[in-house]
């Protein structure tokens, strides 16, 4: 996938796949940046909360320090070093919170997005969404989204 910056205010989709949404809450940072500061991710039936103050709910649980749990799908929700770094891992992808970040004192969260070594196609379905839509099957490094900032707008985390 390619690498691009992305500086907007709202909530966006991030990522749908079959079987799994991602959505995050970006807020006005330092300058002229945007900073995320919640995830919402639906796995299944599924539903893992993330803030960027380390915050992990699963189903709305709250799990605290180093728990994890299994979702219904076999996904596995981890955390360590007390919830700095939470780990998704789906069929599909791997998915990493690191939380707790700060700049100029605004707090937020980096997410990483990585397909497993199948790719983005083997369930049949190509991804959408800001980070979705780079995992293209062509080599063609991608520097910019493909639609209007409108079309990846959600109306809430889940």
């Amino acid at each position: 996938g390619g690498t691009y910056d992305f500086h907007e205010k709202g909530t966006f989709n991030l990522l749908n796949d079959k079987n799994i949404n991602l959505n995050a809450k970006m807020e006005g940072g330092p300058n002229v940046t945007s900073v995320k500061t919640e995830a919402g991710l639906q796995v299944g039936n599924d539903q893992v909360y993330v803030s960027a103050a380390g915050k992990l709910t699963v189903n709305g649980q709250e799990l605290n320090d180093t728990a994890s749990a299994t979702l219904q799908n076999g996904s596995k929700v981890t955390q360590t070093s007390n919830g700095k770094y939470i780990h998704v891992d789906t069929p599909e992808y791997n998915i990493r919170f690191t939380t707790n970040e700060s700049y100029k004192g605004f707090t937020f969260m980096d997410v990483d997005v990585h397909s497993k070594s199948q790719g983005v196609l083997a369930d049949g379905v190509a991804p959408t969404g800001i980070l979705g839509e780079t995992f293209d099957a062509d080599s063609v490094k991608q520097t910019a989204i493909k639609n209007p900032v409108s079309f990846y707008s959600a109306s809430s985390l889940f």
